[in-house]
Formats: structure tokens, C-alpha cells, sequence
């Protein structure tokens, strides 16, 4: 199933997660001493936790294949790169079966930035780490 089909899929059927996707910058010109990241929350419509996921990490992939040649992070020529999704919350509104979100809004995001890769992996895998916070 692709992702238009996906996200022509009546949610209101399923049940809706919040799913937080990290995406991180990488540098294209060398070294990286920082991870600049976001982690933003789409809506996801599934029918298990494990649907859920895979079509989170699916929604990520996509947002990173969107590759523009002139996209600088500090004035560094630079990619966005999925690293993960960090958590899945099941997301319900009592009463209600007409919803106005769909499949792939993105709800929210939050800026960190992170001291190393290694740090950036446990991120993504949901582990604690140290963070700058910056929006």
C-alpha cells in the first residue's frame, strides 16, 4: 500500500497514533560534531501497534527522500536522514468519529540538539539522553 492510499483510508475505522519521528541533519562536507534533530508527530491510522510503526518508519523514509541540493544547516551544505521513530502513542478522542486530522499530519515538533551519534541512536531508540532543546 502506498502512502496516497494510506492516507485516503478513512480513520476513523482504525485507531489513530501519534507517531514521534526523528529526523536528524547530516553534514555533506565532512566531520559532524553535533546532531541538529527534529522530532516531529504525525497521525498515523492502523489497526495494530506494529502497523502503526511500520507505516510511521515508512512516513520517515519518505520525508528524507525529499532531497533538495541547495538545503544548508548552518550555512554547511546538508541532507535530512530518518533515524527513527522514538515512540508511538495511541491517540483517542471519546465521542467523536469525524475527526478533522489525517493520516500523515504532522501535529507537532521539537528541535534538540545531541553531543554525539551515539547519543543520537539511543534517542531515536526512546533512552535517555542529555539534549539541547532549542524550539
Amino acid at each position: 500500500m502506498t502512502s496516497m492510499s494510506i492516507a485516503k483510508t478513512e480513520c476513523f475505522v482504525k485507531t489513530h497514533f501519534a507517531a514521534h519521528i526523528v529526523m536528524a541533519v547530516r553534514y555533506r562536507d565532512g566531520l559532524q560534531d553535533s546532531f541538529p534533530c527534529y522530532e516531529n508527530v504525525v497521525l498515523v491510522c492502523a489497526e495494530t501497534d506494529d502497523e502503526a510503526m511500520s507505516q510511521a518508519a515508512q512516513l520517515g523514509r519518505e520525508e528524507a527522500n525529499v532531497e533538495a541540493d541547495d538545503f544548508r544547516w548552518d550555512g554547511r551544505p546538508a541532507r535530512w536522514e530518518f533515524v527513527g521513530v522514538r515512540k508511538l502513542i495511541e491517540c483517542r478522542s471519546p465521542g467523536s468519529i469525524q475527526d478533522r486530522v489525517s493520516h500523515g499530519t504532522e501535529l507537532t515538533y521539537s528541535q534538540f540538539t545531541l553531543d554525539s551519534e551515539a547519543d543520537l541512536t539511543r534517542f531515536a531508540n526512546g533512552d535517555a539522553v542529555s539534549v539541547l532543546c532549542e524550539e
